[in-house]
């Protein structure tokens, strides 16, 4: 394999790996805004966060590593600044309530 090959498949790792916290994430936030997981509210209002964070790090990773690298810097800072929107949604909700 060459290294070529191995950035495009890392790549397709990092972009699957971001959809999966996300969708994690989001099931976890309807599960505790509904009630039907008794964890602590910590915990409740932590854990999408830190899985909304980790989508966002692994789509800007998947952003970064673009095989056209002009302007990679900002366009991964758009990146991760728009996968960050729903956590602070969430992070706005949760403890304010």
């Amino acid at each position: 394999m060459s290294r070529q090959d191995k950035i495009l498949t890392d790549r397709k790792i990092f972009h699957a790996i971001g959809y999966i916290c996300m969708a994690a994430a989001v099931v976890l936030a309807v599960q505790f805004a509904r009630g039907n997981l008794a964890w602590s509210d910590m915990a409740q209002g932590m854990l999408p966060i830190v899985l909304q964070e980790l989508a966002a790090v692994c789509w800007g990773e998947y952003t970064a590593t673009r095989p056209d690298t002009d302007a990679w810097i900002g366009r991964t800072l758009k990146t991760v600044l728009v996968a960050s929107v729903p956590s602070l949604i969430w992070a706005f909700f949760w403890f304010t309530r």
